[in-house]
């Protein structure tokens, strides 16, 4: 359904305040002293607010509506279910078709289950044995990987399948990554029975899903990373308005408004590419999948730079544990590595350009 713009501003304003009072900078950097984990009240205000089941089957919202939700989060460096639950589970739930096993899926996440989803890129087989079927492989790096559920895709001689596996069935190792506002595992299921209770979908309903997640997932991470460059261009702009040097503040310094001056043009373009991927993305365009790793190397890149240059603009502090800085760089380099790498999503906007651009640019 599309939104009109008052309605996400709305939406968004709600998403701000929710973090603001229950992920304020003295619980992210409680969560990163103790080690990752759920805040409960968080959770609750999250599954209460349908910010976890916007994309579900039956909901009104979509991905613009996300956006705006995912976009608070990263400002707030929130841990939640967003990437792991509310997008990939939601995306493969919207977009295969309905069934027995999608229903059951559905009433257990209305009963309070989590999920997360594997095989996007891979990773997953099944085999045939006779009549008996059994799904093997491993992740090592799987998002909000302390989830109920687990939607695998796998490949196999009758081609790709997505299953819905009760993670009881898989092992889990909990990672510690750079950035401990995130919950990582590593998960390994070992050659697991299945049958066609556990199929959501097959052959190329099964691989629309996959392609639909890995570009719900992609623009997730890009405009997780645009709050993380928003919010450190804010409490940069905020540090050097009244910091004082010389008597007089340091962002009056002409060497200071450059290096600000290049944090806002980053952050203005990693929302001008990101509202373009969701444009093309929603309209279903021909060239979604280059203009979304577009969005996804330029803001995640650029949040990167811009925090780091938010340390740099803070001085001593912004070395310091205490600060907020070294999250939100810690974030953006997290988000740059998730998923799909670098070199893969300046590869795919390489294949999109024709022969003649590239003979035009050289």
């Amino acid at each position: 359904m599309a939104a009109d713009h008052q309605e996400l501003d709305d939406l968004q304003t709600a998403a701000r305040e929710v973090f603001a009072d229950l992920s304020s900078s003295e619980d992210v950097h409680r969560v990163i002293d103790t080690g990752p984990g759920r805040d409960a009240a968080l959770e609750r205000q999250l599954t209460g607010l349908g910010f976890y089941s916007v994309l579900l089957p039956g909901e009104d919202g979509d991905l613009a509506h996300l956006a705006r939700i995912v976009v608070e989060a990263g400002a707030a460096t929130a841990t939640t279910r967003l990437l792991g639950h509310a997008v990939g589970l939601g995306t493969a739930l919207a977009a295969v078709p309905d069934s027995p096993t999608r229903t059951r899926v559905l009433d257990r996440v209305a009963g309070g289950a989590t999920g997360a989803v594997l095989g996007t890129t891979g990773g997953f087989r099944h085999r045939a044995d006779g009549a008996s079927r059994a799904v093997e492989g491993a992740e090592a790096v799987v998002p909000d990987a302390d989830a109920d559920l687990l939607l695998i895709w796998s490949e196999g001689d009758d081609g790709p399948r997505l299953w819905a596996v009760d993670a009881s069935r898989a092992e889990r190792t909990d990672l510690a990554p750079i950035d401990r506002t995130r919950l990582l595992g590593a998960v390994w299921l070992p050659a697991t029975p299945v049958t066609d209770d556990d199929l959501l979908a097959a052959g190329a309903d099964a691989a629309r899903a996959r392609t639909a997640v890995r570009r719900a997932l992609e623009l997730a991470l890009a405009f997780d990373s645009l709050g993380v460059a928003r919010r450190a261009l804010a409490l940069t702009v905020a540090y050097v308005s009244t910091r004082e040097q010389f008597g007089r503040p340091v962002g009056s310094f002409q060497a200071v408004q450059h290096q600000a001056a290049d944090m806002a043009v980053r952050t203005e373009l990693a929302q001008a590419v990101c509202d373009a991927a969701l444009a093309e993305l929603l309209d279903g365009a021909t060239q979604a999948d280059a203009t979304i790793a577009m969005a996804r190397e330029v803001a995640c890149a650029g949040a990167s730079w811009v925090a780091g240059r938010a340390i740099q603009l803070h001085g001593g502090i912004g070395y310091t544990w205490e600060h907020d800085a070294h999250i939100l760089l810690k974030r953006a380099k997290l988000n740059e590595a998730l998923v799909t790498s670098a070199r893969d999503r300046r590869r795919v906007v390489l294949d999109a350009l024709a022969p003649a651009d590239l003979e035009t640019a050289s």
